[in-house]
Parts: structure tokens; sequence; C-alpha cells
């Protein structure tokens, strides 16, 4: 934790659910200080439910998204296992680009400013891109802060996302795709 000079202190708690619990789940964090003082607050966590894309292995199940002070991840779980005919996509609206500065600057605006890829172990869409097959069903996509002008101490310190299964028809590159997660809209990631 850290305290600033009003006295304010900012935490962070991390929690890892089990694979398979159903969703939504809500999740609540109580505070008690030691002068006898309460808080509370809540967040409703909805992944995406099983069985919505008619493939294993592209149907999205799980997923989370984390920062360090360098560094972000977003992990996302299918049903089955991870396959090599389906490109997994990560979609990030990072805010307008400035050609002038050639800069990522603003609020996200609803608009996705980049696509991070992985497809059977090839990767794409960040300088700074990664991603790690985590057993047969998870992938883990990690990005420097700094590929999208990213900051922990920047006053624009959010970013949106969403992921997407595609399988991919030649020639037809609207078509293919298998699920996403989630169904409708963005997960909106604060960066701490």
């Amino acid at each position: 934790y850290t305290v600033d000079a009003f006295g304010t202190a900012t935490f962070s708690v991390q929690h890892t659910y089990p694979a398979g619990i159903p969703t939504p789940i809500t999740a609540t964090l109580e505070v008690h200080d030691s002068a006898g003082g309460n808080g509370s607050d809540e967040t409703h966590i909805v992944c995406d439910p099983s069985g919505d894309a008619p493939q294993t292995g592209g149907d999205w199940i799980g997923c989370g998204s984390s920062n360090t002070s360098t560094q972000m991840s977003i992990a996302v779980t299918v049903a089955g296992q991870v396959v090599d005919n389906f490109q997994y996509r990560i979609n990030l609206d990072v805010g307008k680009y400035n050609t002038k500065k050639k800069k990522y600057e603003g609020l996200p605006d609803g608009i996705v400013d980049a696509t991070l890829k992985y497809n059977g172990g090839q990767t794409n869409g960040a300088p700074s891109l990664t991603v790690q097959k985590i057993g047969t069903s998870q992938l883990l996509f990690k990005f420097n802060l700094t590929d999208f002008n990213l900051s922990t101490v920047s006053p624009r310190n959010q970013l949106r996302w969403y992921g997407e299964t595609q399988a991919g028809l030649p020639g037809e590159p609207g078509a293919g795709q298998i699920d996403r997660i989630p169904d409708s809209g963005w997960f909106t990631h604060i960066i701490q």
C-alpha cells in the first residue's frame, strides 16, 4: 500500500477464482481500520458464459487484466484447449492517436486502436507483445504500457479491451468470428 501526503492510503487486493466457477460473481471488499472505521465496496464480475460458441477452443469462458508499473497483462481462457486453427485476439481502445506527436492521447473513445493477435505460437499487434500459453486452455497476453503511451502516473489512466476468436476465411476478413468476450461492449481496466 501507499500513503499520500494527506494520509490517504491506496492499496491493491488480488484474488484468483478457481477455474469453472459460474459467473456473474459479486466480489465484496471490506476494510476496517484500527480506529473502528469500516468501509466496503463491491463489483460484479461477468466474464463469458460457457457454451455460447459453436466450437470448443473458440469459446471464451474466463478473463482478467492487471498491470505493474511497466507492463499490462490480459489473461483469457477458452473451453477445451487453445488450438492452432483459431486466431485469438485482444482489441484495445487506448484513446485517439495524435499523428503529429505519434502517440495515443485522451480517454478511450470506443474505437479499436490496436489488435493483439496469437495464432499457433505467432504473435503481433504491439512492439513488446508476448503471449504465454498456460496449461492447455489459457493465454496470457503481455505488453509494455509505453507501447500505447499508458502510464501509472498519467492523468489518462485507463484502457478498454475485448477479446474475440476468429476461425478465418480466406478473402472474407469479416467472416469466421466464433466468440467475443464480453458479448457486447468493452472491459475497462484502470491503470494502477
